[in-house]
């Protein structure tokens, strides 16, 4: 599986992946003063696919938390085709409108057919072997969305071991408000017609709570396992989950920075290939 990685594996899955088990690491490793022995083969080996693995779920959960939409649910490549969007000249989006229509019988003037004429555009490109420069801004808008992920995870997570400072331990509590969100959670993940019945701000609403208190709790449950973070100890900890926090917003800003720049990077790129005529029908 290693030997097979490509930019996207490395930028969208390994690299965030690797970021979240050290940020989950961070404050264990603090709160007991251990710190790993550098330059074992075996760590190394266990690390790599562990670290794929993690940012595999990573960009589950980011895909779904933060998509790539804007206002009204539309996506980049949609929006810079609006005549009121100033990405391309008039003059080029007319251009790019006809050299669609030619390739693929497709109108861009019309929202419903936007989304299929940007992945056919794709489609070209790659089997012309002419999409890297778009697959570079595609690896950067996964990483920046993983990476975003990662430090949001991260600096929950820490907060739980801050809050394991001011509170009582109350491991019972922290279980149960665990295995409680946990089950919530899984009923989202499951509920597939809240987008129908219109409750899909109020099930994402509900889905960011029960985040907070799945890794919070975890944070919490680790931290007060033994009482060993002392408040000047917090104090530290709490620096990092801001820290965190600061990194994910700009993050997620980069993320849809390069969301967009991608979507412009696959049209400019398709527009300049030359296009081969269509293969003439062969008469027997």
């Amino acid at each position: 599986m290693i030997g097979k990685f490509n930019f996207y594996d490395i930028y969208g899955y390994f690299l965030p992946g690797l970021l979240l088990l050290t940020l989950l690491y961070v404050p264990w490793g603090l709160v007991h003063r251990f710190v790993p022995a550098g330059g074992e083969l075996s760590s190394a080996l266990i690390g790599i696919p562990l670290a794929y693995i993690v940012g595999q779920v990573v960009q589950a959960f980011a895909l779904r938390a933060f998509p790539s939409t804007r206002k009204q649910g539309r996506y980049p490549s949609d929006m810079i085709l609006d005549e009121t969007d100033k990405t391309f000249s008039p003059s080029f989006k007319l251009n790019l409108a006809q050299r669609v229509e030619e390739s693929f019988d497709l109108n861009v003037s019309s929202v419903e057919e936007r989304a299929d004429a940007f992945f056919l555009c794709r489609s070209s490109l790659i089997k012309r072997d002419g999409v890297s420069y778009g697959e570079q801004f595609e690896g950067m808008y996964a990483l920046m969305r993983g990476l975003m992920a990662a430090f949001l995870i991260g600096g929950v997570y820490t907060v739980g071991y801050v809050v394991s400072v001011f509170t009582p331990p109350s491991r019972t509590i922290a279980v149960i408000l665990l295995i409680a969100a946990l089950g919530a959670v899984l009923g989202c993940e499951f509920t597939t017609d809240h987008v129908r019945t219109g409750r899909g701000p109020l099930i994402k609403c509900l889905s960011w709570v029960l985040f907070v208190l799945v890794f919070s709790s975890v944070g919490y449950l680790l931290g007060s396992m033994r009482e060993l973070v002392t408040s000047d100890l917090s104090s530290g900890l709490l620096v990092i989950a801001l820290a965190d926090f600061v990194l994910a917003r700009k993050c997620y800003q980069s993320y849809k920075a390069f969301a967009r720049e991608f979507a412009t990077a696959i049209y400019r790129d398709f527009y300049g290939v030359k296009q081969t005529e269509r293969p003439k029908a062969i008469v027997t």
